[in-house]
């Protein structure tokens, strides 16, 4: 298979509440690069991307097995120490490290600062075996992974409405000297938050429900609000923070408003 994704398609938001490798175990994965002591692959099945995998290379491939034939539609790691000049290409096969089913092109790793990096697979795509292949540039000695996100990439079919805002959150904290007036920084966690709001079809709202109720408040989903925009600086892994609820708007609507806070 090969080619892009309608881009009518792409430019909907993205709000993907089903991670395939949620229940992958460390023999799932297989990289051609040392892993550093104490930071196993096994860190990026985890739920909280702080505890990161760190791979002690400049350049490798991991290959990831979901088990069984699975419909995928976007592949996204959160807290990557991967900077813009390093690139990341995906691929599925019928086989480990195979490419015969898709071979994309190398994508730009992540804006730094904020870890995110994000590729579109082609629209119709099911596979097994994908493989991730990373080049650093200039060459690290490391590259660390906090969680890696293998989805369908759920869109709705009315895309959020126009209003919609990106929030950044810096618990810094600023001492201030009676004396002198010198400040000291206290620098802390930096964090984003998307807050918006859209109408549903019937099949929107169906969807929206099954995110709710299989994700709640605590577990991860992934959302991109441009996925043909600025995903490295908008895009994020995060949790749904709060709900509006659904409103029935008319016969054929409802609405429903969302705030999704990133995962540290």
């Amino acid at each position: 298979m090969s080619g892009s994704p309608s881009p009518d398609s792409d430019r909907r938001i993205i709000v993907d509440h089903v991670n395939h490798t949620a229940g992958l175990v460390a023999a799932d994965l297989r990289a051609t690069a040392p892993v550093a002591a104490g930071l196993p692959l096994a860190n990026m099945l985890d739920a909280w991307p702080a505890r990161v995998a760190r791979l002690n290379a400049a350049a490798f491939s991991i290959d990831i097995d979901l088990g069984a034939e699975k419909p995928v539609g976007v592949l996204a790691l959160a807290r990557t120490s991967l900077g813009p000049g390093d690139m990341v290409a995906w691929s599925a096969g019928t086989l480990r490290g195979g490419n015969d089913l898709w071979q994309g092109p190398a994508v730009a790793g992540a804006r730094t600062g904020i870890g995110f990096h994000m590729a579109l697979a082609p629209a119709g795509l099911v596979a097994r075996h994908l493989r991730m292949t990373v080049t650093t540039a200039p060459a690290s000695q490391h590259v660390d992974i906090g969680l890696i996100w293998i989805g369908p990439g759920d869109r709705p079919e009315a895309n959020m409405a126009y209003g919609w805002r990106l929030e950044m959150e810096d618990a810094s904290r600023i001492a201030v000297a009676e004396a002198s007036g010198a400040e000291w920084v206290d620098r802390g966690p930096k964090r984003r938050s998307l807050v918006f709001d859209f109408s549903m079809t019937a099949g929107d709202r169906q969807a929206a429900i099954d995110r709710l109720f299989d994700r709640g408040l605590t577990r991860p989903v992934l959302c991109v609000p441009a996925p043909l925009g600025d995903w490295p600086r908008e895009g994020m892994i995060g949790r749904i923070a709060a709900h509006g609820g659904f409103i029935r708007t008319d016969p054929l609507f409802h609405s429903t408003s969302l705030t999704i806070r990133e995962l540290l």
